[in-house]
């Protein structure tokens, strides 16, 4: 609470956009450049009142979102965690470096998400995916993929494609 201050011998200041009753939320007091008291009448919605209940847990990893405190937070959520599949790669004498690609359909066609390297010191291994996603690869017969995927190309093409099951 402000009460009895005095600036002697000191001009209030003049400003180029003052504030009146209707600019202060109501109740609110402050100066006028007159040295006069105005009290507002702007009535203010809460805004806190209007946010979610949503918690860092809640929302996806690396997503941001307002809590319901009114503070910028950071998702922790791992998404599709639970359409994770195992899918296992076996190499039976690949002689150079196959890439593996992740990829999803959308509205603009192949969106990568994630590659992976087989070495050919790699003799086999899991790796993981989301259900539905499609996996992609440089043909060879000598690198399997076997779990939860479903080949998706007839035998003979330089391009292997699986899906996701």
């Amino acid at each position: 609470m402000i009460a009895n201050q005095m600036i002697i011998g000191t001009s209030l200041p003049e400003l180029s956009n003052p504030a009146t009753a209707e600019n202060l939320a109501a109740g609110k007091q402050a100066i006028d450049s007159s040295g006069e008291i105005i009290t507002g009448t702007a009535e203010v919605c809460d805004m806190l009142a209007n946010l979610g209940t949503a918690t860092a847990a809640d929302v996806a990893i690396g997503k941001t979102f307002t809590s319901a405190d009114g503070v910028k937070m950071t998702g922790t959520a791992l998404v599709n965690q639970a359409s994770l599949r195992s899918v296992t790669y076996r190499n039976s004498g690949i002689s150079s470096n196959i890439m593996i690609y992740y990829s999803s359909l959308s509205g603009q066609g192949l969106v990568m998400q994630n590659a992976f390297i087989v070495t050919p010191n790699a003799s086999s291994g899991t790796l993981q995916a989301v259900q539905n996603t499609f996996i992609y690869m440089r043909y060879s017969s000598y690198l399997e993929l076997s779990g939860n995927v479903t080949d998706m190309n007839a035998p003979g093409t330089d391009v292997r494609v699986y899906k996701v099951t």
